[in-house]
């Protein structure tokens, strides 16, 4: 098998479950469409594309991670965030960067036209289609060099983060509003978009050849997963004492879950929340949107580290824990509560957006709009009800 389709392989198959759950997600918005038109007065087919639209955005923020051989989810951490077992294989270092630079990009430019039909369609006015796919793929190759990329200091990659979302985001504003600018610099406007894009997309590619080097030859790229699993187990500053087996398998479930988690607040809720709470206006397309962008944050932060763990070796199990006097029973058991409890709670942060949504007066009169309808159509079952 030739080097190029194994990495491709590899690199879609640890992500299946996200293509199965927006399979399902596709399958059934035909059916969650014929709910739309009794809280609302939208017609079937606008509440079906609407929930496209959804799908494809999610699907968007999804891409951000999708296609990785992200290993860890330590932000901080100086060591580089690429899959060290990869790294150690004679692998050529370009084939490693290559393969999630074009599924990205691919993925990118699927969802981005994929909306931008719609909105064509609907407005009867062309979206661009080239730049912010750029922008898009772009944003997400550097978010990804910015983890490859072993650091001096851990916390300058969290300097370089929102360098690299800013940049996105400015962008794909100077495309959007160059339809909308003056004539004189309207032109201007439209040659400079696309070239900036080319340039970041450009940029970002290049940096995730470079870093997928440096990673395999710094001193602080490579680490042993041995020597990750017993800093995981016996780090001095952390160490704790519990009576109970159970407490203690919680804590280092926790303690093990606890980068992916700050990760996937940092990269998912956090935007998520400014872009829901404060860009977004609020109506039904908004809403699914969110409920979609939250549970998929959710199920990244407690999914990273079986899942890059069972990628380096037989099972999503420390081989300590297998090993010790534990039941199967409170193994598996503890770590589905640490889980589901983790996920519950980054999934509470669309509270969060929503009640920033709150603060605007049009927000306030669309959710009245909705209790209004909620509370007519219960008045309609009740009644019906009643007289059969």
């Amino acid at each position: 098998m030739h080097e190029l389709i194994a990495l491709t392989r590899l690199s879609l198959l640890q992500f299946r479950w996200v293509y199965f759950t927006f399979i399902a997600a596709v399958i059934s918005s035909p059916l969650i469409a014929l709910v739309y038109p009794t809280i609302s007065s939208t017609s079937y087919v606008d509440s079906l594309l609407a929930i496209w639209i959804s799908l494809a955005v999610a699907a968007g923020f999804a891409g951000v991670t999708l296609f990785d051989f992200t290993q860890r989810g330590d932000l901080i951490s100086p060591q580089s965030g690429c899959n060290h077992w990869l790294l150690r294989m004679p692998v050529a270092s370009w084939k490693i960067a290559l393969t999630p630079v074009v599924l990205k990009t691919v993925w990118f430019a699927m969802m981005w036209g994929v909306i931008a039909t719609i909105i064509t369609i609907n407005n009867v006015e062309s979206v661009p289609i080239f730049g912010p796919t750029l922008c898009f793929s772009g944003g997400a190759i550097g978010l990804m060099a910015t983890s490859w990329m072993p650091f001096r200091r851990g916390w300058h990659r969290l300097i370089v983060v929102p360098i690299i979302l800013i940049t996105a985001y400015l962008l794909l504003c100077l495309i959007a509003v160059a339809p909308h600018t003056h004539p004189l610099w309207r032109t201007v406007i439209n040659v400079s978009g696309p070239i900036l894009s080319v340039v970041f997309y450009a940029s970002a590619v290049a940096a995730a050849f470079w870093v997928t080097q440096v990673a395999r030859t710094s001193t602080l790229g490579l680490t042993s997963e041995r020597q990750w699993a017993i800093n995981d187990a016996t780090d001095s500053g952390l160490v704790q004492t519990y009576r109970d087996p159970g407490h203690a398998l919680a804590w280092h479930e926790f303690y093990r879950s606890r980068n992916w988690v700050l990760r996937a607040m940092a990269i998912g809720v956090l935007p998520a929340i400014v872009f829901f709470g404060a860009i977004f206006p609020v109506n039904e397309a908004t809403v699914v949107m969110a409920f979609i962008v939250f549970a998929y944050v959710a199920a990244f932060a407690v999914g990273g580290t079986g899942d890059m763990l069972a990628a380096s070796t037989t099972t999503a199990f420390q081989t300590y824990l297998l090993v010790s006097p534990l039941s199967t029973v409170r193994l598996a058991w503890t770590r589905f509560a640490v889980r589901v409890s983790l996920a519950a709670a980054v999934y509470s942060a669309i509270f969060v957006a929503f009640g920033c949504a709150m603060l605007w007066s049009t927000n306030r009169n669309v959710w009245s709009q909705w209790a209004t309808y909620g509370h007519s159509g219960q008045r309609m079952l009740l009644a019906g009800s009643i007289r059969t």
